[in-house]
């Protein structure tokens, strides 16, 4: 996700309206949102002050951007490249049944690798407690 959300952002940075510098705040800003399709109904609170869904997010955060006077390019780079990608992994192949984007193969015994230490020593890393994900079940889905 983050090689494809580099990529498409270099891309996309090189038509001249969306031309910006940095695309740091662009690559957090297509993880927010592909993080918000993901988890949609997640209750977020903002400042403590005004609770929404995380389907809103990437929203709430552009208006907040615009009210603290933030320039909105890197903002809507990032929910482009986000989108661009959910809809290539997640809605085209629910409407096609076509996969464009897959986990390159190379990636796998490396997972393989960190999932068997992990079992063999008890542990759980604090990425995979974050994520939700169960070291067992990604041992599953891998092997």
């Amino acid at each position: 996700m983050m090689i494809f959300g580099a990529l498409s952002l270099l891309v996309l940075s090189a038509i001249p309206i969306f031309r910006t510098p940095f695309l740091g705040v662009s690559l957090v800003f297509m993880l927010l949102y592909v993080w918000s399709r993901e988890f949609p109904n997640a209750q977020i609170s903002i400042y403590g002050l005004v609770t929404l869904k995380a389907f809103y997010l990437p929203w709430a955060m552009l208006a907040l951007d615009v009210i603290f006077g933030s320039e909105l390019i890197p903002d809507l780079l990032g929910i482009i490249a986000g989108h661009l990608y959910y809809f290539l992994t997640v809605l085209h192949p629910l409407a096609t049944g076509k996969v464009f984007l897959k986990t390159p193969m190379w990636v796998y015994p490396y997972i393989v690798f960190i999932t068997r230490l992990e079992l063999e020593h008890n542990l759980s890393s604090p990425c995979m407690r974050f994520l939700g994900f169960s070291v067992i079940e990604i041992y599953r889905h891998v092997l």
